[in-house]
């Protein structure tokens, strides 16, 4: 009898145990793959939780040094970017909340491309990816505050070009990447 009350506690115990785990995880949607516009497929590949100051200071970068080519802008690329020939291209931004804020380039050259943004700053961000040829949104995530996500868009053809659009409600700051990997 004793033996049996203390194989029921411990079935009891580890069950509890997995619930709590469950319940105050945070999930990682590592296998979400979302098929979007123009037969352009994206997979969510890492979600990762950062430690963030309180309050953004600009002249004081969280990331100071770490990205190279910094490139962004509040306008719509008109140059591009080749990633099989010009390699990764890096970002960094702080925009004001309620504007919008893209990449300084169309980027092209690949089919297969992994990319990262890092949310440093306080607020939420919309990241969409962009058709250069007809403004349509080809992707769209939050980018939570303290958050880095990492994708892979697979476009249809390596001559495709698009763009990121960033915007928030309120002031946001973010550094990333894009580049090109061979399947």
């Amino acid at each position: 009898m004793i033996k049996n009350k203390r194989g029921s506690l411990a079935l009891v115990i580890s069950v509890l145990s997995i619930l709590a785990i469950l319940l105050n995880s945070n999930p990682t949607f590592a296998n979400e793959v979302s098929d979007s516009v123009d037969g352009v497929s994206v997979k969510l590949v890492a979600k990762k939780k950062h430690n963030i100051r309180k309050s953004f200071d600009p002249s004081s970068p969280i990331l100071d040094n770490l990205v190279s080519s910094l490139q962004k802008g509040g306008s719509l690329p008109t140059a591009n970017w080749n990633v099989k020939t010009q390699g990764a291209y890096n970002m960094q931004g702080s925009w004001g909340g309620g504007n919008y804020l893209y990449s300084n380039y169309n980027v092209t050259g690949h089919t297969f491309y992994p990319y990262y943004f890092f949310n440093e700053g306080l607020n939420d961000i919309r990241v969409s990816i962009k058709n250069s040829a007809n403004g349509a949104t080809l992707h769209s995530f939050v980018l939570e505050r303290g958050y880095s996500y990492q994708y892979f868009l697979n476009m249809n053809s390596s001559t495709s070009r698009f763009y990121f659009e960033f915007y928030s409600q309120g002031d946001f700051v973010f550094s990333g990447y894009v580049t090109h990997q061979d399947v």
